[in-house]
């Protein structure tokens, strides 16, 4: 993380007086940056424990992408796709009782993948700029781990695991800047709503049921380099 910071900073002071055009072709990159998660979770085992229990949250994020723009001739409009591939440090834990008071759950959501896939559209500013707005899915693997202790019977206590892949709605705004010949460095935000699932862990000595209502907002720096 912190060499992928100091690369993409290091971009920052490059004072570039080319004048190097946006044209149509490929292009990778790497981005930096962080997440604020605005979570909800609805909680049971036989009874509801915690309904709309918040879980909110930063974490940092990291990963690559690639793309390829398409600029229409004679025009500053462009457009293209994109795929990114992330790795996340989203991690909320907290301690539930169910109704009986005798079983504590000890649990944790935790976000380690995020991949989306994009569609960009905007406009060129004087061959150097490129302000867009993008629209996708997003996909995120997010892992539930309970551990279950039974109160006054000293019982060892039990783990399960559970994982789930969900789908979301992402879409937000971006601009970039081409700092050197095929180099573009760029600053981007999105906002991403996920799909609710239910996810479920079971023990031998209980069963803790989590349907997850989880939403993302991502702000991130790009270094990118055009074929």
């Amino acid at each position: 993380m912190k060499k992928t910071l100091t690369i993409l900073l290091g971009a920052m002071l490059i004072v570039a007086n080319l004048k190097a055009s946006y044209e149509s072709g490929f292009y990778f990159g790497i981005n930096a940056g962080g997440s604020y998660d605005y979570n909800k979770v609805d909680e049971d085992n036989t009874r509801p424990i915690n309904r709309g229990k918040k879980l909110n949250g930063c974490a940092l994020q990291e990963g690559v992408f690639l793309g390829y723009l398409y600029r229409f001739q004679e025009s500053m409009m462009a457009m293209g796709v994109e795929h990114s591939s992330n790795i996340s440090s989203y991690s909320k834990s907290w301690n539930s009782v169910d109704q009986s008071g005798s079983i504590y759950y000890n649990n944790k959501l935790i976000r380690n993948y995020t991949g989306s896939f994009v569609g960009k559209f905007g406009t060129i500013l004087k061959d150097e700029w490129f302000l867009y707005g993008l629209l996708g899915v997003e996909v995120s693997c997010f892992k539930y781990d309970l551990t279950i202790f039974r109160d006054g019977t000293g019982a060892a206590p039990e783990g399960a695991k559970t994982s789930k892949t969900l789908l979301g709605l992402c879409y937000g705004i971006g601009f970039e800047r081409e700092i050197q010949e095929h180099w573009r460095l760029g600053f981007e935000v999105k906002n991403i709503h996920y799909r609710s699932k239910e996810m479920t862990a079971s023990t031998a000595i209980g069963h803790d049921k989590l349907k997850p209502k989880l939403n993302t907002v991502y702000a991130g720096l790009r270094l990118s380099y055009a074929f």
